[in-house]
């Protein structure tokens, strides 16, 4: 049976149970997987988890027959958190720990690690926001396709400069040597080109994503557990102590192996973890554009940005962007290199034109969400997401040389 009709049914709880399955032994065969088995897993895991925690709080009537049985879901105390069974809990946090990730989905996950093209392409066909298919599914609705089809595609725009990106700092510091200003200028070019792409990209969501749909049934799917918490039944507190071990440490003498779920996790023998939901904030290769254009953000974007980095990106992407941004702090961004006295005229248009490309993509993603998220202050990773992104827009335009709005689409 499919997880989108175990989850309307309610009956996804008790098709785990009825499987017996070992969490420890199944974090064992997670610990030996390969990379690309290893993120399939994160998301499988991540989307049974999600299911878990929050198919009870979907709509399902908007989209078939409700729910004729209570959910059989995770566990959860008056005023405790939400417990998810060691079935699951055990191997996906095994997954999390090897990817660097929080026990939660993140956009990385769900964006770029959960999709299938096979027999989508032919003839050497470029590879499109539209040929976007979920291989894991958590409300079988067309609004969850489209929802991560447009961020997938978003990704495929910006993915051939990232080279280019990362060699910016680099090719600041030798800005002077012979065919080094144009190449900067080339660079702003592609990115202007790029961004546009992701403009339009933005404007076709309405085609795909029906809103009501999206924050009736999915929006809630996605909800993290940063308020209620999230216990992993088997999983123990200490970072440093396999999950697969946490069963031994359930059933040595001290414990008893008929210990209550509700006295193990008053001992404090399972992690409780609290985490957000995925957001559009958590997108590497976009913290990557704002560095190495100069985007200089405030107080509240700031913050942002590095809890999403430092917390919600996979570990070696978050070793990445950290690298390259001390490198940029060094050298100095496509705007140090713009500001320079001695830069071409073509290279101030050049980065301006890529700035205002941002604050249009900036511009437009403020439109859509306030589309989608109308009846609500918070986005999907739970931040305000109004001020946020007005923030983010003004701290945009204020990377111009010589200032001014300039010229952008969403006038």
């Amino acid at each position: 049976r499919d997880l989108p009709q175990l989850n309307r049914s309610g009956d996804l709880g008790r098709e785990i149970a009825s499987l017996r399955l070992d969490g420890r032994q199944a974090a064992v065969l997670v610990e030996a997987l390969p990379l690309p088995q290893l993120r399939r897993a994160y998301v499988l895991l991540g989307c049974i988890a999600h299911s878990l925690a929050n198919a009870n709080k979907a709509a399902w009537e908007r989209v078939g027959p409700a729910r004729t049985t209570p959910p059989a879901s995770c566990g959860e105390a008056a005023a405790g958190p939400v417990r998810l069974p060691s079935a699951i809990a055990m191997p996906w946090s095994t997954a999390c720990r090897r990817l660097g990730l929080p026990e939660v989905l993140t956009s990385t996950g769900l964006d770029l690690w959960n999709h299938s093209t096979c027999g989508r392409r032919s003839g050497g066909k470029r590879l499109s926001a539209r040929d976007f298919a979920p291989l894991v599914s958590m409300s079988g609705t067309k609004a969850e396709v489209g929802f991560h089809a447009v961020p997938f595609g978003v990704q495929l725009a910006l993915a051939p400069l990232l080279r280019e990106m990362l060699a910016v700092p680099s090719l600041v510091r030798r800005r002077g040597w012979p065919g080094g200003w144009s190449r900067l200028v080339a660079l702003c070019e592609r990115l202007t080109g790029a961004l546009t792409d992701v403009v339009d990209l933005l404007g076709e969501i309405e085609q795909m994503v029906e809103p009501d749909i999206f924050y009736d049934v999915y929006r809630p799917l996605l909800g993290g557990w940063d308020e209620v918490g999230l216990e992993l039944e088997g999983v123990p507190p200490n970072e440093e102590q396999p999950p697969e071990k946490a069963a031994d440490v359930a059933a040595s003498p001290s414990t008893s192996p008929s210990l209550s779920t509700a006295v193990a996790a008053s001992r404090g023998l399972w992690r409780v973890v609290h985490h957000k939901g995925p957001s559009a904030g958590q997108t590497a290769i976009l913290m990557l554009v704002d560095a190495v254009l100069g985007v200089h953000h405030g107080p509240l974007g700031c913050s942002f940005r590095r809890e999403m980095r430092d917390k919600y990106l996979p570990r070696q992407h978050a070793k990445l962007l950290a690298s390259i941004e001390a490198e940029l702090e060094k050298w100095g961004s496509l705007h140090e290199a713009a500001a320079d006295v001695h830069a071409p005229v073509a290279l101030v248009s050049a980065h301006n034109a890529a700035v205002d490309a941002l604050i249009a993509m900036r511009k437009r993603h403020m439109r859509v969400a306030s589309n989608y998220l109308r009846k609500t202050s918070t986005g999907t990773g739970g931040s305000d997401f109004r001020t946020l992104l007005g923030e983010n827009v003004a701290a945009t335009r204020r990377t111009r040389i010589g200032g001014g709005n300039g010229r952008h689409h969403e006038e």
